[in-house]
C-alpha cells in the first residue's frame, strides 16, 4: 500500500520573500511598480530648532525636547537612488536645503534633518518652515516626493 506524503512547498517563482524575489538569480532585490517616499513625524514634534552650534536642524516639541528620529521610508526602482530631506522657508521649495542619504538606503530614522558645516541657515522663532522627503534617481532627478510637513521655528537658548 502506497503512502501519500503532504508537504508544503516554499514560495513559488517570482513571489516576494523578505524583500527579495524568490527564484531570481542571486536573490535579486524586489523592484516596486512605482517609486514612493513617505515621511512620518509625530504630531507633537512639529517645531524645528537649531542644534549643535547651528550645524543641525532638528524636530522638537514646543518645550525644546528633540525627536530621536524622524522616519523616511522609500521604495525605489533603482538601488542607486538616494533620499534627501528638503527644508525650506517657502512652500514651493525654491531655496531648499537638504542632507543626502547614501544610495541604496531606503529606510532612515534620523535625529537631524539638515547638517551644514558653516551653519548657513538660521531658524527664526515663530516662523513657518516646510519639510519633505525626496527620492532622487542616481542622475539627481527627483522621482518621488513625500507630503510636505509644515513646522514652526523655535529658538532654544
Amino acid at each position: 500500500m502506497a503512502k501519500t506524503i503532504i508537504q508544503t512547498i516554499g514560495p513559488l517563482y517570482g513571489e516576494v520573500v523578505n524583500g527579495t524575489v524568490f527564484g531570481r538569480p542571486n536573490g535579486s532585490v524586489f523592484v516596486p511598480i512605482t517609486n514612493t517616499i513617505m515621511v512620518d513625524l509625530p504630531s507633537e514634534y512639529v517645531r524645528i530648532a537649531e542644534s549643535g552650534g547651528r550645524k543641525y536642524l532638528r524636530f522638537c516639541t514646543s518645550t525644546g525636547t528633540f525627536l530621536s528620529g524622524a522616519k523616511m521610508v522609500a521604495e525605489a526602482q533603482d538601488i542607486a537612488s538616494y533620499m534627501a530631506w528638503e527644508f525650506a522657508d517657502n512652500a514651493d521649495f525654491t531655496d531648499a536645503v537638504g542632507r543626502v542619504n547614501p544610495a541604496g538606503i531606503f529606510n532612515v530614522s534620523d535625529s537631524s534633518i539638515y547638517g551644514t558645516s558653516d551653519g548657513a541657515f538660521t531658524i527664526t522663532d515663530g516662523t513657518t518652515y516646510y519639510v519633505r522627503g525626496v527620492l532622487y534617481a542616481s542622475t539627481g532627478v527627483p522621482v518621488a516626493i513625500s507630503d510636505v510637513i509644515t513646522v514652526t521655528g523655535v529658538v532654544i537658548v
